[in-house]
């Protein structure tokens, strides 16, 4: 999170109670310095690497982007509360990829519920195809899916083509549970709801309250027991493959 917001304001924070370093790394002959405080980074793209290493040997390392200057400005301001959707479209040609963004376009135009559209992308038609395109949802999307359709500039269409590969999920570890997690992707989300409730049924004879009390009652303390919370953690993200998936 850390890293996202430094990326993304374009503000490199301090290193929290870092005072000296350890003569070992010699900092002074290599070209890396340890912020001490906070720093305006300025540049038009941001680059940033995140190094994960787990205790059981699973190393990860994640690059993180801002998003570009010309696609920052025209996302507008979404009300307080209101979910955040984007369009997910693939084929199997840069051509036919363009006649469903012009399809998509026209039935935005048609007025046609932009959360049903969004749902359909994702629910009923593939999206593992090798041409690709993403765009959020907004007031603004029917005519950029329509310039870019006309291979013109759609600055809020990301599009790319590339082979189908495996999928690798990362998710976090302990640590990352609340109270009612999980709630607001159960009651928008299909495929996260039907593998999570799978992973209730599963731990069902298990746990007393159950995982589903555990997670969704805001009053429920439940969650501060690892034998509810560690459960709740992978049940989570199982979900949210599925999800994604």
């Amino acid at each position: 999170l850390k890293t996202v917001l430094a990326v993304s304001r374009g503000q490199i924070p301090p290193l929290l109670n870092f005072h000296t370093p350890n003569p070992a790394l010699k900092l002074e002959e290599s070209p890396f310095t340890i912020p001490v405080s906070a720093q305006a980074w300025q540049d038009e793209m941001r680059y940033a690497g995140v190094s994960s290493f787990g205790i059981g040997g699973t190393n990860c390392h994640m690059i993180v982007a801002s998003l570009p200057d010309a696609l920052n400005a025209r996302l507008p301001n979404t009300d307080s509360g209101r979910k955040s959707t984007a369009l997910l479209l693939s084929a199997a040609s840069d051509s036919a990829l363009r006649r469903l963004a012009t399809d998509y376009a026209g039935a935005l135009r048609e007025n046609a519920d932009a959360s049903s559209l969004a749902f359909t992308a994702l629910h009923a038609r593939r999206l593992d195809l090798p041409f690709r395109l993403a765009a959020p949802l907004n007031r603004e999307t029917a005519e950029a899916l329509s310039a870019w359709a006309g291979e013109k500039s759609g600055a809020q269409v990301y599009s790319g083509h590339g082979a189908s590969g495996k999928q690798v999920w990362l998710f976090t570890g302990q640590g990352s549970h609340w109270r009612t997690m999980g709630q607001t992707m159960y009651q928008h989300s299909t495929a996260f709801a039907d593998t999570l409730d799978r992973c209730f049924s599963a731990c069902s004879e298990m746990l007393t309250p159950s995982l589903r009390e555990a997670m969704f009652n805001p009053d429920s303390a439940q969650l501060d027991n690892m034998a509810w919370a560690q459960p709740a953690i992978v049940a989570f993200e199982i979900a949210m493959a599925a999800h994604w998936r």
